[in-house]
Order: structure tokens, then C-alpha cells, then sequence
């Protein structure tokens, strides 16, 4: 009797061991394929490929229905995707399924957004019609009398300089057909004549960020101030410092990376230089770095640094960039030691070069981008208002004095 209740004994904890064991390898199984779909699912982001990062997130939601992360990142998709609607289903649904504090933080915001854009609509309609109207850089320039083109000894007048701008501003459809909306303008003296170039802010409303596109007077019209070396105009990243110094008239675009793996902008950096040739700013390329898209997504998450020099000193992360420098109209690969050191021959890390983006000169339209969403949640851009061009220019003037 005594045998035979030690044999039931055994046999039932051989049926835990194996019960444990099954549920220990199906655990795995789960485990294994998140993390697979997690990782396909970020490159997917970093490659702008919104389609294959949302299809990966959904996979990840249908293995663990109370994945945050998954949620989140599904809500952040959707978001570059111009597609705020979706996100927000998206975090009701987690906000039902998980006890995240993230997620209801995030979704309040968004729900804001979506609220506010009536707000924007009703703001457009007051500015008056968004119909595209037929106007021109040359029709601004021709409506311009030629007696207050003549130019001062510290450049062209400000009353001629300030009309152009304006004439610019209220009657020309500015980058019509761009992906992200013109949320704001800038005034920069990027060449230190006294002139300023216009600065227009284009920005997703996401974590994609935006980009700059640049615009200066010529004494006839308004163009394009900055153009690369095809004679093309240039757009930067809204995360690039515009560094100059007056001294010695250097002034570059530095643009750094600050992490291995997540938000598209913070994964690239370079350096270019902006020289004036003939009265015509011309962007150079210098240096360019970037993440390469093959490595182990663990080590992404072990190495932190706040800075793009730690990076490049780190001999770890060093493996998982690529370095190029651009020399006779080509790009070359050099070791991410080397961009440093060239890095910090052009910009020291003590140095006299300020950031003329940290200025007030700027004035946005709305206090968010999804202010300029319309019901249907599509972008669309609106120009600037009398007043608003008023107290650019003034702001400008100002910070001059």
C-alpha cells in the first residue's frame, strides 16, 4: 500500500514537472516571437515603412492583448502615418485591456489634438479662404516700387525688405504638396549682412519631428536662400543647430544623433558647412553619420549616452555606426574616432559659435500641429496673418538692437 501511494505520488508530480515544463516552453515560445516582432516592428519605424510597423505591432497585441509597449508603439505608428484617428482607437483599446498610466496620458493628449482642430478650422475661416490664390515670388517683387529697393550702407532698407517678406507671405502658397504642415517662420541672419532669411518650420506632430526649408530677398524677390551643391534647395532636420561665428564668419548645420535604436531623428547626424559665394549660400557636405540597420537590438537597450561624442567614443556603440566623410564629390567611410576628431577641429567643444535658432524671432501658428487637421484628419496649411507677420519682423528688429 505504502509502495503503491509513493508510486502515485511520483506520478502526479512528474504530470506538475511536465505541466510546468510545457507552460515554461509556450511562455518562451510567446516571449521569443514579441521580441522578434518588437525589433521587426522599430526598423520598420526607423524605415518610414508605417504599413509593415503597424502589421508588426498588431501581431505583437494578438500574442499578449495587454502588451503596453505594443499599444503604444501601434498608437505611434499610426501617428507618423498622418493617421491620429487609428491611434486613438488604438490607446482606447489599451486603456480597456491594460491599467497603463503611459497610455491614458497619451490619449488624453491626442483626444485634445483631435478636439482642437475644430478650433483651427474656425481660425482658417477667420484668416479668410484656404483656396490656393495665383500668386508668385515675381508678382511680390513687381508690387514693390523700385525706389525703395535701393540699398544702405548696412544692406537693403527694412521697410523694402519687410513689404517683399510680407507681399511673400500673405499671397504665396509656400511648399504646397509637402508631406508635413508649415507650422511656423523663422527669421535668421545667416550671413551676417543684416538681412534676414526666412525660416519656415514644417512639422509631423509626432515623434518623426519636422524639417527647415529657407528663404531670402534678393533685392527683387524672395528665393531660395540655401541650395546644395546641384543648385537644389536645402531642407534640414528641426533637430540641426545652425552654428555661427561672427568672427570668423564660419557657419555650420549640426545635426547629432542621440540613441542606437527608436525615434527616426535621433539615429542620424552631420556636419555642413555654409559658405557665400557671389551673395549665394551654398550648404557643403562634411560629415555624416548613421545607425546601421544590421545589429543586435539587446545591445541598443545597454548602451545610453545623452551625447553624439559619447557615442562615438564608445568603442561598443562605435561598432553600430557608419562614419562618412564627403571629400572630390564622393562620400567615404572613416572610423568614428576620426569623425570626432574632425568634428571637434571645426566645432571645439569650447568655442565662440552660437545657435541662431535659439532666437524669439519666430512666431507659430497654433499652439499644436493638429490644430491644422481638418474632420477628415488631413493637414493643411494656412498663411500668416497681418498681425503675425508684423510681430515676426518686430521680434527680429528687436533682438538687433
Amino acid at each position: 500500500m505504502k509502495k503503491r501511494m509513493i508510486i502515485m505520488i511520483i506520478g502526479i508530480e512528474a504530470v506538475i514537472i511536465a505541466a510546468v515544463i510545457v507552460l515554461l516552453l509556450y511562455i518562451n515560445s510567446d516571449t521569443v516571437r514579441i521580441n522578434h516582432q518588437l525589433e521587426l516592428a522599430q526598423r520598420y519605424l526607423l524605415e518610414e515603412d508605417y504599413e509593415q510597423a503597424i502589421a508588426a505591432f498588431e501581431i505583437i497585441i494578438e500574442i499578449d492583448p495587454k502588451n503596453v509597449d505594443a499599444y503604444l508603439g501601434l498608437a505611434e505608428a499610426y501617428v507618423s502615418a498622418d493617421e491620429l484617428g487609428n491611434a486613438i482607437r488604438t490607446l482606447e483599446k489599451a486603456a480597456e485591456q491594460t491599467d497603463s498610466e503611459e497610455v491614458l496620458d497619451m490619449l488624453e493628449i491626442y483626444t485634445a489634438e483631435i478636439e482642437q482642430r475644430q478650433l483651427a478650422a474656425q481660425k482658417a475661416a477667420d484668416i479668410g479662404s484656404t483656396a490656393e490664390v495665383a500668386a508668385s515670388m515675381e508678382r511680390a517683387a513687381a508690387e514693390t516700387p523700385e525706389s525703395e529697393t535701393e540699398i544702405a550702407s548696412h544692406g537693403y532698407e527694412v521697410d523694402d525688405t519687410f513689404q517683399v517678406y510680407k507681399d511673400f507671405l500673405l499671397n504665396t502658397e509656400i511648399d504646397q504638396g509637402s508631406d508635413f504642415p508649415i507650422w511656423g517662420y523663422y527669421l535668421f541672419d545667416m550671413n551676417f549682412d543684416g538681412i534676414p532669411e526666412l525660416g519656415v518650420l514644417h512639422h509631423s506632430g509626432g515623434s518623426m519631428g519636422g524639417y527647415f526649408t529657407f528663404y531670402r530677398y534678393d533685392g527683387q524677390k524672395i528665393i531660395p536662400a540655401v541650395l546644395d551643391k546641384d543648385g537644389n534647395p536645402v531642407q534640414v532636420s528641426n533637430y540641426t543647430q545652425i552654428l555661427a561665428d561672427h568672427d570668423s564668419g564660419k557657419v555650420y548645420f549640426l545635426k547629432e544623433m542621440y540613441l542606437l535604436r527608436g525615434n527616426e531623428n535621433g539615429t542620424y547626424g552631420y556636419i555642413r558647412e555654409i559658405t557665400n559665394e557671389n551673395g549665394i549660400l551654398h550648404c557643403n557636405n562634411l560629415l555624416k553619420l548613421e545607425v546601421a540597420c544590421d545589429f543586435d537590438a539587446e545591445i541598443a537597450y545597454e548602451i545610453q549616452h545623452d551625447r553624439e561624442d559619447d557615442f562615438l567614443s564608445d568603442k561598443l556603440a562605435a561598432e553600430y555606426l557608419v562614419t562618412e566623410s564627403y571629400a572630390g564629390g564622393a562620400w567615404e567611410q572613416i572610423l568614428p574616432e576620426e569623425y570626432l576628431a574632425r568634428k571637434r577641429e571645426m566645432i571645439p567643444e569650447e568655442n565662440s559659435f552660437v545657435d541662431i535658432r535659439n532666437t524669439d524671432a519666430y512666431v507659430l501658428l497654433c499652439d499644436s500641429v493638429y490644430e491644422l487637421m481638418d474632420d477628415d484628419w488631413n493637414f493643411h496649411n494656412r498663411r500668416m496673418t497681418e498681425e503675425e507677420i508684423d510681430t515676426l519682423f518686430e521680434k527680429f528688429y528687436a533682438e538687433k538692437q
